[in-house]
C-alpha cells in the first residue's frame, strides 16, 4: 500500500472521531435528562387525577424538555466531530420535533397504558424511528457531500441498540413508583446515555462520505466548543426550572385540596 494512502485514512479516521469532550458533555446531559424522567413521570401521574388539562399539558413541556435535551446531546456529537465548522441549518429542527412526538406520548400513555405489551411494543418502535431520524438527519445536514456509501450491517447493528434504549427507557419510568432509588435510577441512566452515544458513533461510522475535511482553526475549535457548552447548560437550567414548577403546581394543588377538605368538615 502506498504511504499517501496510509496517510490518507488516517487523516479521515481523525477527522471523524468525536472529541472526549463533547463526549462527556453529551454523557452528563443524556444522564440527567434520562434519570430526572421517573421523578416528571411520577407528577404528571399525579396531576391526571385530579387536573386532566394540566396533566396533558404538562406532558407536553415533559415531552418538549426530553426531546430537546435529547436534541442538545445530538447537537452535541455533531459538534464533536473534527470536521468543518458548524453551521446551523433549519433542517436541524426536524428531528426535535420526532423526539417530542415520541416523549409526549411516553409520558402521556404511561399510565393507563403501564401493563398493555402492544403499546410498549409500539413506543420502542416509535421511539427507535427517532432516534435514527435525529442520528442521521443532523449528521447529513453537516455535510456537503453528493457521493456517500452506506454500511448496512451497521445500521442494524444501531436499530438493535435503539431498541434496547427503548426498553431501558420504558423499564425506567416503570419505576416511578419508586423514583426516590436513586441508585437504581442512576443505573438505567447511564446505562442508556452510554448506549446513545454509542449508537451515534455507529451510525456515524456508517457512512462513507468520500470527503476529506480540512483541519479547524483555533477560533473554529472554540466556536464549537463555546457552543456546546452554552447549550448544555442551558438546557440543565431549562430542565431545573421545568422541575420545580412541576413541584410547586403540585404542592400548590395539594394544600388547596386538603384545606377545602377542613373547610367542608368544619
Amino acid at each position: 500500500m502506498d504511504m499517501i494512502d496510509v496517510a490518507t485514512n488516517d487523516v479521515e479516521a481523525l477527522a471523524w472521531q468525536i472529541s472526549p469532550l463533547f463526549v462527556a458533555l453529551s454523557l452528563v446531559l443524556s444522564g440527567f435528562s434520562f434519570y430526572v424522567m421517573p421523578y416528571i413521570a411520577a407528577k404528571l401521574d399525579g396531576l391526571a387525577s385530579f387536573a386532566p388539562k394540566q396533566h396533558f399539558l404538562g406532558c407536553v413541556g415533559a415531552g418538549i424538555l426530553i426531546a430537546f435535551n435529547i436534541w442538545v446531546v445530538n447537537l452535541l456529537l455533531l459538534l464533536g466531530i473534527k470536521i468543518i465548522p458548524f453551521y446551523f441549518s433549519y433542517f436541524l429542527i426536524i428531528p426535535f420535533f420526532t423526539l417530542f412526538i415520541s416523549y409526549f406520548v411516553c409520558f402521556y400513555f404511561s399510565n393507563p397504558q403501564k401493563s398493555v405489551i402492544l403499546y410498549h411494543i409500539l413506543w420502542i418502535l416509535i421511539n427507535s424511528a427517532s432516534f435514527i431520524f435525529a442520528n442521521f438527519s443532523m449528521i447529513f445536514s453537516a455535510v456537503d457531500s453528493q457521493y456517500i456509501e452506506i454500511n448496512y450491517y451497521k445500521v442494524i447493528l444501531n436499530i438493535v441498540i435503539t431498541l434496547g434504549i427503548g426498553f431501558l427507557v420504558l423499564a425506567l419510568i416503570n419505576t416511578k413508583e419508586n423514583h426516590s432509588n436513586h441508585f437504581r435510577n442512576s443505573a438505567y441512566a447511564l446505562s442508556i446515555s452510554i448506549l446513545t452515544v454509542i449508537s451515534y458513533r455507529i451510525n456515524l461510522s456508517s457512512i462513507d462520505f468520500f470527503s476529506y475535511p480540512p483541519l479547524l482553526s483555533n477560533q473554529q475549535i472554540f466556536e464549537k466548543i463555546a457552543l456546546a457548552i452554552v447549550s448544555s447548560v442551558f438546557a440543565i437550567l431549562i430542565s431545573l426550572l421545568f422541575l420545580s414548577l412541576l413541584f410547586t403546581y403540585q404542592k400548590i394543588k395539594t394544600q388547596a385540596q386538603e384545606l377545602k377538605k377542613l373547610r367542608d368538615v368544619t
